[in-house]
């Protein structure tokens, strides 16, 4: 009987993918590319605490990194639709491990990363986040900007 199961399995995928709303399979789609965003928010917040207790000043570019840090976790929460920190989820496959590559900073190196990625999905999606797509593409730009000027001081 387990085996007869086990053979209907892939005949039961094939009905329900057929069966299944495409609203729902577009959800599904949209909350895996939302993942991007969502990636970038957590490293944003993860930055710009390892920023806040950096004891360098990245050559004045601290402050304007954690300005538009700032100003980018603010509209990534709304695009989002993060009411509460509590409800930033989390990239479960970043361990220590996944940062061994960055000697210093691994958090604003990952950001930019991240960020990258975020600009990206934005840009070639057609949807408009709540008419907060240009203000997301603007403040997001900004904040890898600053990150990476950040960055290039601190390795002088």
């Amino acid at each position: 009987m387990f085996r007869k199961l086990i053979r209907c399995l892939p005949a039961l995928a094939v009905a329900l993918a057929v069966v299944m709303p495409a609203g729902a399979q577009e959800r599904r789609r949209e909350k895996r590319e939302h993942e991007r965003l969502e990636a970038a928010l957590f490293e944003l917040r993860e930055a710009r605490a390892e920023l806040m207790g950096a004891r360098d000043d990245f050559r004045g570019h601290r402050d304007k990194a954690l300005a538009a840090m700032g100003d980018a976790i603010n509209t990534l929460k709304t695009v989002l639709r993060v009411k509460d920190d509590r409800d930033i989820r989390r990239v479960e496959e970043r361990g220590r491990e996944f940062y061994k590559e960055y000697r210093r900073y691994p958090h604003l190196h990952q950001a930019v990363k991240d960020l990258r990625e975020a600009h990206k999905y934005l840009e070639s999606s057609g949807g408009d986040f709540g008419g907060q797509k240009e203000r997301a593409l603007r403040d997001i730009r900004r904040a890898r900007e600053e990150l990476e000027a950040g960055l290039r001081e601190e390795r002088r």
